[in-house]
């Protein structure tokens, strides 16, 4: 039996309405086993993102890598200027003997934070924002060119 013109129109209207939303969209069935289905279409996500479901499957660890290896890098820098702001003043100012050696010891410290240990999530970070870069230039240059 087919469906009323009435019923038809608002499907239609209600699956535009459902692209229109800028995030995913899933249907649960109640219960402890109930399924999660995905209602949101892709193409509303392309539209948001401009790459395609695929793409951002495929980007998707390496973006992830990305991003934890740039807090890494700055909570690294951060640690050390914690260090050096709470604990090197009063190491300046004090005239116990042992106090040379340990502002010695916490720039050394903070050395190696800053210029050993910094630098690797740095690259990380730094190669994973180039590939971005470099992804997004040539999908829009591939734009243009149309």
């Amino acid at each position: 039996m087919a469906q009323p013109v009435s019923d038809v129109h608002a499907e239609l209207d209600y699956q535009m309405l459902v692209e229109q939303l800028p995030g995913a969209v899933y249907r649960a069935i109640p219960g402890a086993r109930g399924a999660w289905s995905y209602v949101s279409p892709n193409r509303r996500l392309d539209r948001v993102t401009k790459e395609s479901a695929n793409e951002r499957r495929l980007g998707t660890s390496s973006r992830d890598l990305a991003t934890v290896a740039g807090v890494l890098y700055g909570t690294i820098g951060a640690i050390g200027a914690g260090m050096l702001a709470a604990a090197a003043p009063p190491l300046i100012a004090s005239d116990a003997p042992g106090s040379r050696v340990a502002l010695q010891t916490l720039a050394d410290t903070v050395e190696g934070l800053w210029q050993w240990l910094e630098p690797v999530p740095f690259t990380v970070w730094a190669g994973g924002v180039a590939r971005a870069l470099r992804v997004h230039l040539a999908r829009t240059e591939h734009l243009h060119t149309r």
